[in-house]
C-alpha cells in the first residue's frame, strides 16, 4: 500500500539488456514523463525502496531504464512487476480544473441529484476523454470525465465529484 507522499508512476517490467537496464510501464502522459524525476521509489515485498533513475530513454513503445546499483540482468530480474512511485512532492502544480489522477480514485461521485452514484474506482483515456470508473456495490458506470459538462465540480478538500450524469445510465 502506498502511503499519501507517494504517488504510483509506473511498474517495472523485465530486464532489458545484459548491463541492468529495465523495462518501465510509465502511467505518466506522455510515457517520458517518467524520467523526469530522479528519485524512484520501488515496492519490494511491501517495503519501499529509494533508487537514483542513472539512465533512461524511449525503446519502441515503452521506456527503459537504469538505476543506480541494479547492474545485471540477476539483480534486475528481482523487481520485476514491481510498481514504481515518486514522491508527491515532486509533482508540478496544475492549473485550475486540472487533476491527477491519483487524486480523483476513491472519492465519492454524486449526481446533481443528490444521489450517490458510488466512488471512482480509475480513471482512463479514451480517444479524447478521459473516463472515470465509478463502482457501488455490484453496479459499475464509465462517466466521461468531462470539466464543466458531465463533471460540474471537484471538492478535493471533501472528496467528492458532482456529476450530471442519469444515475439510470
Amino acid at each position: 500500500m502506498v502511503n499519501s507522499a507517494l504517488v504510483i508512476i509506473g511498474k517495472i517490467g523485465g530486464p532489458y539488456g545484459v548491463q541492468g537496464w529495465q523495462h518501465i510501464h510509465s502511467f505518466a502522459n506522455p510515457i517520458e514523463n517518467i524520467l523526469h524525476y530522479q528519485q524512484w521509489y520501488v515496492e519490494v515485498k511491501g517495503v519501499w525502496q529509494s533508487w537514483q533513475l542513472i539512465k533512461g530513454r524511449r525503446h519502441g513503445q515503452g521506456i527503459v531504464a537504469l538505476l543506480n546499483g541494479i547492474d545485471s540482468p540477476e539483480v534486475a530480474m528481482q523487481f520485476r512487476n514491481s510498481p514504481i512511485a515518486i514522491a508527491r512532492s515532486a509533482l508540478e502544480a496544475l492549473p485550475q480544473d486540472e487533476f491527477y489522477w491519483t487524486d480523483l480514485e476513491g472519492m465519492s461521485v454524486i449526481s446533481i441529484a443528490g444521489e450517490q452514484l458510488g466512488n471512482v474506482h480509475y480513471l482512463y483515456e479514451n480517444s479524447t476523454v478521459d473516463v472515470m470508473v465509478v463502482k457501488n456495490q455490484n453496479k459499475e458506470r464509465h462517466i466521461p470525465f468531462i470539466i464543466h459538462d458531465t463533471v460540474l465540480k471537484v471538492d478535493c478538500e471533501h472528496k467528492q465529484i458532482t456529476v450530471d450524469w442519469d444515475s439510470a445510465l
